[in-house]
């Protein structure tokens, strides 16, 4: 897991790596599966969450509408209940969509146990679902409609993850309610 250390001159330095990174390195980072961790190395603190904001409010402004602006407005407005709520309800469709796969799998794995099916057709209806599953509208195209992909959906349940986090660890410093 990369360790990124943010200096007061806002420069992020790779530990693992032993180099600076931009803020796109640590997108690009993410992007091939790690699951990178960002301190402040004046304060200690961990400023992950913080570091993911600013990494897609620069795609907003580069690329534009990278998620749909409705979704934007309901986390802000949504509050810390609602972005459990949300993580949680996505964790389980992507479960959901992981059991599929595996029930599809395992039925075929079945036909093919009972001689209904044969090696060869299992491999035919395997490559079949395959190119269905390649016929199936691409992220761009999602993207261009306002529907988040699955990769998209995993990515923002991780970042409520780490919010809630986050959240839960500023609680834990001063749980008194401000007013």
């Amino acid at each position: 897991m990369p360790l990124i250390k943010r200096y007061p001159n806002r420069k992020l330095y790779d530990t693992e790596a032993k180099h600076y990174v931009s803020l796109e390195g640590v997108a690009e980072l993410i992007r091939q599966g790690a699951e990178v961790t960002v301190i402040d190395n004046a304060t200690g603190d961990e400023i992950t969450s913080l570091i993911l904001m600013q990494i897609i409010a620069e795609q907003e402004r580069k690329q534009g509408s990278v998620l749909p602006q409705s979704l934007l407005a309901g986390l802000i407005q949504a509050g810390e209940q609602t972005l459990s709520a949300v993580r949680r309800s996505m964790a389980g469709s992507l479960d959901l969509l992981r059991q599929v796969d595996e029930e599809i799998e395992r039925r075929v794995q079945s036909l093919v146990e009972r001689g209904i099916l044969e090696q060869e057709e299992a491999r035919l209806l395997s490559a079949e679902l395959g190119a269905r599953a390649a016929a199936a509208p691409t992220a761009e195209e999602l993207h261009k409609q306002g529907i988040p992909s699955r990769d998209d959906v995993k990515r923002l349940a991780d970042q409520l993850d780490a919010l809630a986090a986050q959240l839960d660890a500023l609680v834990e410093r001063d749980p008194s309610p401000k007013s």
